[in-house]
């Protein structure tokens, strides 16, 4: 449905994005039945790409959006709600002439997903609420005062609820604060490749001011970075961040408050601080939303340019004026304000922040349930419906549909530029062996919802990374050992090229084919069995709220990381959120498991890292025998057959062997 593409079911030269041609249809059910006749089930997105025009009866404004960011209209505008509603019909209610089935009707179209990698609260945390144009943000700020009407009978039993403090601001908690001491205090970073320079001017109105240049662009923007750590944050108390910043362009400065260690999750603040070449003054009011003894403040997100940012009198203080409701604003009235997700001097108390996110939430119910209900009731499409992914809808919203789905990528390619740019880019080039506790692995089993089926509709280790073959082997032995139920390696790729052309092209990839044959065998077949022992948490509705107040990001909603699930457990036990009203689950998550030799409890794989740098995984299952990651001159004993590696450019490989007939390897 992308505009950019040939081979596509929109007209798009029509002018709006309603009209699906006879001709692409026709391709489109050629393709389902040819995969049908070979046993090939079909998964049909809903909304992926689609370019919404103003002549689809949208506002003109919608015409200032990037494509992707019109999609955050389904969560309350019902113009582009109907336009879905279409979509699907003109094409799930199309009759196949090669079956004679409408699609919504064709077992073989075993799968829907109604909108990819989206949703109403992921676009709040990424800041995209606060920024669409004024026509949409009125209208969503209409469903919020209707919202809020609902939930409270007058304005003194929101302020009442949504509380207001008032506290005499305290002395600077930084040490240089006001750079009168050169760089003293501050740690300045750079990252993969990045390169800056940092020095002291008085460009601050004849005062010090740190000026950093990026003199060699990252891929990303925290590629270069300023903190100051060994702060402390506690639960409750009130705090006030500000500073002066400006840069040799506009550019956005992300700011927040984080762990200094370990992780270094975001701790419930953060500012997208909108730069230009004049000095302005940032200053924001919060409340802390956990303790933490050695928390720090970053400004980073700009590592990914050629860049000049100049900052001055930064200040964290305890005390500060939070909440309350401006003179004329009232809930009668119908005129309270959005909750911005990160804007200076924004001032909404926690409680407010939880009561937009559950605003939020409902609105994502009323979307997810519309085109559930439509696919299902008006179109009587009996297959399975995804929503979208975890990592951008929460779990207790996701849950509602009939799977749970899960994206992740292994170094996905980063862009210091224009998104997307064929010339400039970068991968990392590593190998996911060497690290348990940052591996998708561990992201994507902490995602699973307890009792629904769980698949990856999207997976890679791209190109041209070296170590890439490694992706179907580690994703589907630990899919299987999480009992996962799907596993989709995005992606196949066209042509006959003979040579990998893209990130993600899976065809002409010859070991990473090569390893699908062992990686769908051992899948399917339960060569490695699902763990033995299962741990759960709980994740009612209410937790979720606070964990995406405190700890959500725009690609990590709500899962267990926010609960403190350590990511290694994943390789030796199944992980489970469990949600509803009366979820259940242990008190406490587990501590990370000990040393550096990870063992499955059933025994058949083994993640080592006990050589620094040269991690290995090992699979050992009576039909499957694999070994992944560094060799370093070793055999590998696995039951009755010992893999011994010949010398390889990295030291690194994959090999691999799976039974076609027997039942073991010592089976005559």
């Amino acid at each position: 449905d992308a505009d950019w593409a040939s081979d596509i079911l929109i007209d798009y030269p029509q002018g709006d994005s309603r009209h699906l041609p006879p001709d692409r249809l026709d391709r489109l059910h050629r393709f389902i039945a040819e995969l049908k006749k070979n046993g090939v089930t079909s998964n049909l997105n809903l909304l992926v790409s689609r370019g919404f025009r103003a002549a689809d009866g949208l506002p003109a404004e919608v015409a200032q959006m990037d494509w992707k960011n019109r999609q955050v209209l389904s969560f309350f505008n019902q113009t582009c709600v109907d336009l879905q509603k279409e979509y699907a019909d003109n094409l799930l209610g199309s009759t196949n002439p090669y079956t004679g089935l409408r699609l919504a009707d064709d077992p073989a179209v075993a799968f829907v997903e109604i909108l990819n990698e989206n949703g109403a609260v992921q676009n709040w945390l990424s800041g995209l609420l606060d920024t669409m144009p004024e026509v949409f943000r009125d209208e969503l700020n209409a469903l919020w005062n209707a919202w809020l009407q609902q939930r409270y009978d007058t304005t003194d039993d929101l302020r009442v609820s949504w509380g207001s403090r008032s506290e005499p601001v305290g002395p600077n908690k930084l040490a240089n604060g006001d750079f009168s001491s050169e760089t003293g205090s501050w740690n300045l970073e750079q990252h993969e490749g990045a390169v800056r320079t940092a020095t002291v001017t008085n460009d601050f109105n004849g005062l010090p001011s740190l000026k950093v240049s990026v003199t060699k662009a990252g891929g990303a923007g925290w590629h270069v970075q300023i903190n100051q750590s060994n702060q402390s944050l506690e639960t409750g108390k009130l705090y006030t961040v500000s500073f002066w910043a400006r840069a040799s362009h506009a550019v956005n400065m992300g700011v927040g408050i984080q762990r200094a260690h370990t992780d270094y999750a975001g701790l419930g603040f953060n500012l997208n601080a909108g730069l230009t070449t004049d000095w302005r003054e940032f200053t924001s009011v919060f409340e802390g939303s956990i303790d933490e003894g050695n928390a720090r403040l970053n400004f980073n997100g700009f590592g990914d340019q050629l860049v000049t940012v100049w900052l001055a009198d930064v200040k964290w203080s305890e005390g500060g004026e939070i909440g309350g409701l401006p003179d004329g604003v009232s809930l009668e009235a119908g005129n309270i304000h959005s909750i911005a997700h990160a804007s200076p001097g924004g001032g909404d108390t926690a409680a407010a922040r939880r009561d937009w996110v559950r605003f939020l939430i409902d609105r994502e119910h009323s979307y997810w349930d519309t085109m559930n209900r439509h696919l299902k009731e008006a179109l009587g499409y009996r297959g399975l419906v995804f929503g979208t992914i975890i990592s951008n809808s929460p779990p207790n919203v996701q849950a509602r549909l009939d799977v749970v789905d899960s994206h992740a990528y292994w170094q996905h390619p980063l862009f210091p530029g224009v998104p997307w740019d064929p010339e400039d880019w970068t991968i990392n080039n590593v190998s996911m062996v060497n690290s348990p506790g940052g591996s998708t692995i561990g992201g994507l089993a902490r995602q699973r919802v307890r009792g629904k089926p769980h698949t990856v509709t999207e997976y890679q280790h791209p190109s041209p990374m070296t170590y890439a073959s490694e992706g179907p082997l580690l994703s589907a032995a630990y899919g299987a050992l999480q009992d996962w139920d799907g596993i989709w390696l995005f992606d196949y790729g066209t042509g006959q090229q003979g040579y990998v052309s893209g990130f993600f092209d899976q065809a002409h990839h010859p070991s990473k084919m090569a390893n699908m044959l062992l990686a769908a065998t051992l899948f399917r077949r339960f060569d490695v069995r699902p763990a033995r022992k299962t741990v759960t948490l709980p994740m009612t509705p209410e937790t979720e709220v606070d964990r995406i107040v405190t700890h959500g990001g725009a690609w990590s909603i709500a899962d267990g990381s926010h609960l403190g699930v350590p990511a290694e457990l994943a390789m030796i036990s199944r992980l489970n959120l469990d949600v509803g009203e009366q979820a259940i689950g242990l008190d406490a998550p587990p501590a990370p498991p000990a040393g550096d030799v990870l063992t499955a409890d059933t025994g058949e794989l083994v993640w080592d890292t006990s050589r620094p740098g040269r991690g290995v995984v090992t699979v050992d299952t009576d039909r499957t025998k694999a070994v992944v990651g560094f060799i370093d001159g070793r055999s590998f004993a696995l039951g009755e057959v010992t893999i011994t590696p010949g010398p390889t450019e990295q030291d690194w490989c994959t090999v691999g062997l799976t039974l076609m007939e027997g039942e073991s390897f010592d089976d005559p």
